[in-house]
């Protein structure tokens, strides 16, 4: 999983609740790295990385579009329609898992990255 830090997308204002976002094959982060992003985010970010491959590209992105905008049109809420995108239910499941990953082998947990690399 390749991470970007810090990136300006952050400055505007709709995304700036947000601590990170995925753009396959891309995690975005709010933070630097020094900062020690939060595993569980990374876990979160990392399982939307599994559920672009598992279904492709434009599967998901299509269905998580839909999701929120039916969502949206249901709650007349961005935070409900946000949570209630299947994608993001799966995700937040799967971001207090620590054995996470364990169908995708090569998106393995940033610290075995790091010790691999070391």
């Amino acid at each position: 999983m390749r991470e970007l830090y810090a990136h300006p997308a952050f400055r505007l204002p709709f995304l700036r609740r947000f601590s990170a976002m995925t753009l396959a094959p891309l995690c975005i982060l709010y933070r630097e790295p020094a900062e020690d992003v939060d595993p569980t985010t990374r876990r979160h970010e990392a399982e939307h990385l599994a559920q672009a491959r598992r279904v492709g590209l434009g599967r998901f992105y299509a269905t998580y579009l839909w999701d929120w905008v039916r969502g949206l049109v249901r709650t007349r809420s961005l935070d409900a329609a946000y949570l209630q995108i299947r994608w993001e239910v799966e995700a937040y499941a799967a971001q207090d898992d620590p054995c996470w990953p364990s169908e995708c082998p090569d998106l393995r947990r940033v610290d075995e990255a790091k010790s691999a690399a070391s």
